[in-house]
């Protein structure tokens, strides 16, 4: 891919928020520390955002540190007057994302890859730095509007109106004409596609209070299983068993049902959805992380796995969980599950539900009212939530209610053309 920009210019001082330049480079070398400072004051300008999200907003930190190390990314430079400067990646190749889908942005827009952008806007520095940004990303912008280039940027849903309007307002000023890119999975006229949180608060059933044990509300899943549930008479009717690790050919076997899977349902949506195979085979491996199995002829046919706490998800934001349902929840009620896969020739039996009937009886054993987090894009938002819903209550053990949703992030796309 070739450099797009090499531009590097001073704008005048803003006293009023301490800086005293700005500029925006491309290919520059930074000192271990000037990233960890970055880091940090990326952060910060975010911390209000995350505490209002259960998904992090802008950039993961390994995604942050990936951007600045990466010389086709063009970065802000801003000179504090304490004599220090921080960096922050603004214009970033959407193959060098971490979370977007590079082939739905390409299908979408008809753009190469290596000419598509995530514009990584901060409103919150925004805000301050008002004049001094756009005079910088104007003339990114229009560079980038040379090449036909498509822009993507995404805003949670309560603060959409906010982030077009600060969109709209750079565009205005780099004097380029643009067109949103129809992104709607649900409705092709939609500019927008979404990422959609809920939220399901379960309750035990009469049929499930005599199940409780006390001493394992606060053990982990398996451990539940294996000492209360693995050979006891009372669970004769459960089908699927709970695994501490998963590794060697089975491993190999469900990475490739789960990314045959996953990687269908991202060409449907503006974010990766799924795990990378590291990701998959860390939870795999992990103790900590509940994996439950339906088995048929000795083999895994269908696989479900959860996690207990949102920390074990590097895109969930442990403050907003820890702020909606309190400590005691996350330590010992939370259940977030990053999905439910079966092999090609056990489609349409039952093997799903019963991966959740084993879960139900694990959370009866710790009697608790546990609440069960997932989140969708707008393909499966037609379905899964009732569907999730659904199969919880044919437990018996618990009853969900509705799927509740929590918060939904907005995917936008803009095609630039130079006037």
């Amino acid at each position: 891919m070739k450099k797009i920009v090499d531009i590097s210019e001073t704008n005048e001082t803003i006293h009023d928020a301490d800086v005293l330049s700005i500029e925006m480079k491309q290919d520059i070398f930074l000192e271990p520390e000037i990233v960890d400072k970055s880091l940090e004051f990326y952060r910060n300008l975010n911390t209000g955002a995350e505490c209002d999200s259960p998904q992090f907003q802008g950039l993961s930190d390994d995604e942050f540190i990936s951007s600045l190390q990466n010389p086709y990314v063009i970065k802000e430079v801003i000179g504090l007057s304490s004599e220090d400067e921080v960096v922050l990646p603004i214009f970033i190749p959407i193959t060098y994302s971490l979370w977007h889908s590079p082939t739905f942005y390409r299908e979408k827009s008809g753009n190469d890859e290596k000419n598509i952008f995530y514009y990584n806007v901060i409103p919150e520095l925004t805000r301050v730095l008002s004049d001094a940004r756009y005079k910088q990303h104007t003339m990114i912008i229009n560079e980038l509007a040379k090449d036909k280039a498509v822009l993507v940027f995404d805003f949670r849903e309560d603060h959409e109106l906010e982030g077009i309007s600060i969109i709209e307002d750079t565009l205005e000023n780099a004097r380029v004409q643009y067109e949103h890119i129809k992104l709607g999975a649900e409705n092709e006229d939609q500019n927008q596609a979404y990422q959609t949180h809920y939220l399901l608060s379960l309750n035990r059933t009469q049929q499930a209070l005599p199940l409780k044990v006390e001493k394992a509300s606060t053990m982990l899943n398996y451990d539940v299983y294996r000492l209360f549930i693995e050979g006891n008479s009372v669970f004769a009717n459960l089908n699927a068993s709970a695994e501490q690790i998963i590794e060697g050919q089975e491993l190999i076997d469900l990475w490739e049902i789960y990314d045959r899977i996953f990687s269908t349902v991202s060409l449907t949506s503006p974010i990766r959805q799924g795990l990378s195979k590291e990701e998959f085979d860390e939870f795999m491996r992990d103790p900590s992380t509940t994996k439950i199995v339906r088995r048929s002829d000795g083999k895994i046919a269908a696989l479900g796995f959860f996690v207990e706490h949102p920390s074990q998800c590097k895109w969930l934001n442990t403050e907003y969980y820890r702020n909606l349902l309190g400590d005691n929840a996350l330590q010992h009620r939370f259940l977030y599950f990053p999905g439910i896969l079966t092999n090609d020739n056990s489609r349409g039996l039952r093997y799903s539900q019963d991966i959740i009937d084993t879960v139900g009886a694990i959370y009866a054993v710790k009697g608790v009212n546990p609440y069960v987090a997932f989140e969708c894009c707008d393909m499966n938002a037609r379905f899964l939530p009732e569907l999730i819903s659904n199969s919880i209550n044919a437990t018996n053990l618990y009853n969900s209610g509705k799927s509740q949703k929590i918060a939904a992030q907005k995917y936008f796309a803009v095609h630039l053309k130079s006037k």
